[in-house]
């Protein structure tokens, strides 16, 4: 009984959070992975990911309160806006990858875009809390089995 009272409890106090990744001039994946409080995750690869399209899957309990425990770390709600290439005296940079995150929690919810050499008026730290959360959502979420690794996503490239 202890242990379901908890998972409920854990639950309400999980976000539903969602990361997408851009595409860039080499072979970077471009996806979206969202995570439900309830522990599902679902994933949908657009380019340069092994296993295009839509999958999902189921991740734990523990994996739940990693992701929660990220989210607060990243204080995103508080940063919150949108962190756009070409606003506030960033420099647009056309060829590298950029990533959004979103967090819905209750009521309140922010979205985050960063671009990876852009820091558009965000602080330094307020960049790599991000950029740290975008990557611990792609590890508890799973998504690199989808992706594939940097060789298989060169070899996609190559193809006509």
């Amino acid at each position: 009984m202890g242990s379901a009272v908890f998972a409920t409890e854990a639950r309400l106090s999980v976000p539903t959070v969602i990361l997408k990744r851009t595409a860039c001039r080499g072979w970077c994946p471009v996806y979206s992975v969202t995570v439900t409080p309830d522990g599902v995750v679902r994933f949908e690869g657009h380019e340069y990911v092994v296993k295009p399209g839509k999958h999902a899957r189921r991740i734990s309990a523990d994996s739940l309160a990693r992701l929660k425990h990220a989210v607060d770390d990243a204080d995103v709600m508080h940063i919150g806006g949108r962190y756009v290439p070409g606003e506030h005296q960033c420099e647009r940079v056309y060829d590298a990858p950029s990533f959004a995150v979103a967090v819905f929690a209750g009521a309140d919810q922010t979205w985050v875009t960063a671009g990876s050499l852009c820091a558009a008026g965000a602080t330094a730290d307020e960049i790599a809390r991000i950029a740290k959360l975008a990557d611990t959502i792609d590890e508890i979420a799973g998504t690199s089995k989808w992706i594939g690794s940097e060789d298989q996503r060169r070899r996609l490239q190559r193809k006509p």
